[in-house]
């Protein structure tokens, strides 16, 4: 809509305002009345197309949740096998420490940098902007 278009309100109140019923009075309404009419068709095509957008942003967030709830459901099955795994290894008597080659690292001197069956536990992902 330009700034020289009469707003809807505007035009059905010129309607409003005529007392005398003649051909040109009944001529510029029916111009009022046809010019609302494309402006209001215009406008729900409008809502139609930003209804269709909607609907798709919809659909995108509900397969997004799905995804996300799936990625959590795999991580909370892999954080399951890794404590599985530890205990196997553990029970096995894996080498964990290959400086001291010490199996239990309850008395490991390495433990500034191994930190032997703690390597089987899940560490959250860094988040933006953290280190590794």
């Amino acid at each position: 809509m330009t700034t020289s278009e009469p707003t809807t309100g505007e035009l059905i109140e010129q309607l409003h305002t005529f007392d005398n019923v003649d051909a040109v009075t009944i001529t510029i309404a029916k111009a009022a009345l046809l010019f609302i009419a494309d402006r209001l068709e215009s406008q729900e095509r409008t809502i139609d197309e930003l209804e269709d957008e909607c609907g798709k942003l919809m659909m995108t967030i509900d397969l997004l949740t799905a995804r996300a709830e799936k990625a959590e459901k795999e991580r909370d099955a892999a954080v399951a096998v890794i404590g599985i795994q530890a205990k196997k290894l553990k029970e096995s008597h894996v080498v964990l420490c290959n400086i001291c080659k010490f199996e239990d690292m309850i008395g490991c001197v390495h433990k500034n940098h191994c930190d032997g069956y703690q390597l089987f536990k899940w560490r959250v992902l860094p988040q933006d902007g953290e280190g590794v």
